[in-house]
């Protein structure tokens, strides 16, 4: 009976393991060691992703394969089973390296930190492929991807992997250094070992264009040895014509040759434009020119660079904007109107995952509503142009409303439109928030100075009056705090709006974000110091489940106010990227915002504290 109940136990035990294998690992493929060619099927067992009760929930894969073209880029809806999602990729053959995430309609993610699911697809004969390690070494070095924080060792242990089954692949040496820079502590010795290491190659390897390539690479980006990579360069430009990188080469040496010398570097890139057949490079030679010619202020040229440059990519919004701002300075108005129009069509959701796969929704959504700030200022300068002011005003304010990074910018174009309308005072109050929001727009207070003195008034009381209007302007258009209720991690209900006589530090967070991890100790030190003031409170709000914030909470200790699923109050507060920080005033309006990571957040938030305490 013992013996029975022994084995009934160890065959519990393995039922058990075998029930949890699928949920303690994030992602399993099938087949485990994929061939090219084959089909390959993900399921998804989501620690983040939490199916919200009572709204229509949807799982999208995004995935990556890699081929002697490029990266693809595709996304699919995942089949919904029991306790996992399910998915199918169809492989071609000279496909390697998939890489994979996972996001879902609420604008959540889940990616493995940053660096997604990474397999390597084999060959039909089941071998590794060349380039397959370099290309996952790449993800972790940031060159593929936006990761804010590279992990340069794993790169570095993938590169070399690379080298051991592919020593030719020379390639790879550049990004192995330039890992191994990021790491040390002592880049003197790091640039002495990677001398010794190029000259033992250059002396024990045959001599070929990729060899060469790479030694040129080196003396330019790490020894700042110029004369002899431009020796270097000469030689393969003459020996090895027919060498697939030979455009690389011949556009790192046109800047290499003639350093500060404008107009040889223009001759050169002219010359190079109509030689070279690589379409990355001729875009990268389009773009230099362009602006080569515009600090020239040889504007019909760089305009027939945009259109050169729109001919082989039709959908970089930006140069079609910076082409519609030429035709705008030349008069050519009917032009403009196309090129922006085009430019609106193109900020698609679709084309900004195409372009940024591996940001999260709000990171893309961020880009959109950025170019979408691009359009409609151009917008408004050809309307401002055409006499179209109220449209012009109008438009500048859509563009606040989008979370323009030139606020103060617009604020002060705004003004320039209502002086050339005669509402004198309305350019003035423009000018003034202009200032408000950035106390260096110089030209906004030049402005405002004039303003001041063709009103009769003395110079010498400028000053004050741009004090006290900045001041007071700081406080009437100061919004109202949302009215957001939130859930503590003991199920208590408290609401933003409802904190009458209380400043709020309000942080958005999320525990899988590096960037939000780092700031914690300032955070903590900066609440702990206010413990003794009540009127003063710190609160944080995760979009994540409690069971998350718990688990990360024990082993990094985070001292403010903790809320957890806060996606009606992250839309309400319309924030758009981790960490975000808010600070509501004792009459419920919000003051100051800071948006991202900052090393100095602490003090930051500290002067504002205290500037409202003090109020």
């Amino acid at each position: 009976m013992l013996k029975k109940m022994s084995v009934l136990s160890v065959l519990l035990l393995i039922l058990v393991s075998c029930s949890k294998k699928g949920v303690d690992e994030a992602v399993i493929f099938n087949p485990k060691d994929p061939k090219a060619g084959e089909k390959i099927t993900v399921k998804f067992y989501p620690k983040r992703l939490m199916e919200p009760k009572g709204q229509k929930y949807t799982v999208y894969l995004i995935y990556q394969l890699f081929d002697s073209q490029g990266v693809k880029t595709n996304r699919v809806e995942m089949i919904k089973k029991n306790n996992y999602r399910k998915a199918d990729i169809a492989t071609k053959t000279g496909d390697y390296l998939l890489s994979l995430k996972f996001e879902d309609n609420m604008g959540r993610f889940e990616d493995k930190s940053g660096y997604g699911w990474n397999i390597q697809i084999q060959d039909n004969k089941g071998n590794v492929q060349r380039n397959s390690f370099y290309k996952l070494g790449s993800i972790y070095n940031k060159k593929e991807r936006n990761i804010n924080f590279p992990d340069y060792k794993k790169a570095i242990e993938y590169f070399n992997q690379e080298l051991t089954l592919f020593p030719d692949n020379y390639k790879v040496w550049i990004d192995l250094w330039y890992s191994s820079l990021r790491l040390t502590t002592e880049p003197a010795k790091e640039f002495e070992k990677i001398k010794l290491e190029l000259d033992s190659l250059l002396t024990n390897e045959p001599e070929s264009a990729d060899l060469l390539s790479l030694a040129f690479n080196a003396k330019l980006k790490f020894l700042n040895d110029f004369e002899e990579a431009q020796r270097i360069s000469n030689r393969i430009l003459s020996d090895y014509k027919n060498y697939d990188k030979i455009h690389e080469i011949a556009y790192a040496a046109i800047l290499l040759r003639n350093k500060a010398n404008t107009n040889a570097v223009i001759n050169d890139l002219e010359e190079y434009v109509k030689k070279t057949k690589n379409m990355e490079y001729l875009k990268m030679a389009y773009y230099q020119l362009s602006d080569l010619y515009r600090q020239q202020k040889r504007f019909n040229e760089a305009t027939a660079i945009f259109q050169k440059y729109l001919s082989i990519d039709s959908t970089n919004i930006s140069i079609r904007l910076n082409l519609a701002n030429n035709y705008v300075r030349n008069g050519n108005y009917k032009l403009a109107q196309r090129i922006i129009d085009n430019a609106k069509r193109l900020n698609l959701t679709d084309l900004n995952l195409q372009n940024n796969p591996w940001d999260s929704p709000e990171e893309r959504e961020s880009k959109s509503n950025l170019t979408q700030c691009q359009i409609l200022s151009t917008q408004a300068a050809l309307d401002f142009e055409t006499k179209s002011y109220r449209s012009a005003i109008e438009n500048r304010k859509k563009c606040l409303k989008f979370r323009t990074p030139f606020p103060a910018y617009e604020w002060e174009k705004i003004g320039d439109t209502y002086l050339r309308m005669a509402e004198i005072d309305s350019a003035q109050q423009a000018f003034i928030k202009a200032v408000s929001i950035n106390s260096s727009q110089e030209g906004a207070i030049k402005k405002l100075k004039n303003l001041f003195q063709q009103n009769g008034k003395s110079a010498k009381n400028f000053d004050t009056f741009l004090k006290d209007a900045v001041q007071y302007e700081l406080k009437i258009s100061a919004k109202v705090a949302p009215s957001a209720g939130l859930i503590d991690l003991k199920d208590n209900n408290v609401n933003v709006s409802q904190q009458d006589g209380k400043i709020i530090v309000l942080v958005f967070w999320d525990s899988w974000s590096d960037a939000c991890k780092r700031e914690i100790p300032s955070l903590n030190e900066l609440k702990d110091s206010y413990k003794k003031n009540s009127k003063v409170l710190f609160w944080a709000v995760s979009v994540e489940a409690p069971v998350s914030i718990n688990k990360f909470i024990r082993e990094t200790p985070f001292h403010f106010h903790l809320f957890h699923s806060g996606f009606d109050v992250k839309r309400k507060f319309n924030v758009i990227g981790f960490p975000t920080h808010i600070i509501i005033d004792a009459e419920s309006k919000i003051r100051f915002t800071h948006v991202g990571f900052s090393n100095r957040i602490k003090s930051e938030l500290n002067k504002e504290i205290q500037f409202l305490i003090d109020e």
